[in-house]
């Protein structure tokens, strides 16, 4: 049961997801349609209901669904709001995200007024789907005071999360692994002899420009960002064997134009194990 301390009205609210639309990873925005099951502990949100939601980027369409038989302290409303988030693409292409809905009571101050999350009444629908992405049955809450400056008193802040990913296996196919093939071709010059050096500069030379071509490709589909992803550190890590490559097979160029086999040679059955 939810009591009330010190006087304050205590909030307590779930949230169950019915669909995630229009999400858009470049912008960070995205359509959530939701249930939000709220438990005053005295009588609350009459006539209208007091909170906002504080991430919404567009107007709320609010369905009242209560059915109430618990004194005016339970309510029930479907929720449908565009949302916008900061997307951070640190793990591409192995991202996850979280979605998150944000609110807060429109009068009432944390000193009156105290949010809690109820984990029973939360949950994802089976139905809910994002195309492309997977999504965690469980939704998580947070609650946090959040102070304005220029007003004297915070206010509760309760914060749904609902996560969604890229499957591992369908990141990596679809992500890296083309990038690996990429440079193993350009390895196998390593099995050609030392002084068919037009054959291995060709090979070589090619894979380097081809390692950088998949590399743009495969980032024009996130947004411009400021750090390094995962993806870039991927393919920097391929640019370096690559570049080695390329400085192996030059200096061979040098050593057979000189004459100096041996040298060429012993640098040969080196470098074609480390590399």
């Amino acid at each position: 049961a939810v009591q009330a301390s010190d006087e304050k009205l205590v909030v307590k609210v779930g949230m169950y997801v019915l669909g995630i639309t229009d999400l858009n990873i470049a912008t960070g925005s995205y359509t959530m349609d939701v249930y939000l099951n709220i438990l005053c502990s005295a009588p609350c949100n009459t006539p209208d209901p007091t909170f906002e939601v504080m991430n919404a980027t567009g107007s709320l369409d609010i369905t009242d669904e209560t059915g109430d038989d618990k004194g005016d302290t339970s309510h029930h409303y479907r929720v449908r709001v565009p949302l916008g988030a900061n997307v951070l693409l640190n793990d591409f292409p192995f991202d996850y995200h979280l979605l998150n809905m944000q609110m807060e009571d429109k009068i009432l101050g944390a000193d009156k007024l105290v949010y809690e999350f109820d984990r029973e009444t939360s949950g994802v629908d089976k139905y809910a789907v994002v195309s492309g992405w997977q999504v965690e049955e469980e939704v998580a809450g947070e609650v946090v005071v959040h102070d304005y400056p220029i007003y004297s008193v915070p206010y509760s802040r309760l914060i749904f999360n609902v996560q969604i990913y890229h499957p591992w296996f369908s990141s990596f196919m679809k992500g890296l692994f083309a990038a690996i093939v990429i440079v193993m071709v350009g390895m196998l010059s390593f099995l050609m002899k030392y002084n068919e050096i037009g054959e291995r500069l060709a090979l070589t030379s090619s894979t380097l420009v081809g390692a950088i071509l998949y590399h743009l490709t495969l980032t024009s589909s996130i947004p411009p960002v400021g750090y390094m992803t995962f993806a870039d550190k991927f393919m920097l890590c391929n640019y370096v064997i690559v570049f080695l490559a390329l400085a192996v097979t030059v200096r061979l160029m040098l050593y057979v134009n000189a004459e100096e086999k041996e040298k060429a040679l012993r640098l040969h059955n080196l470098t074609r194990w480390s590399i």
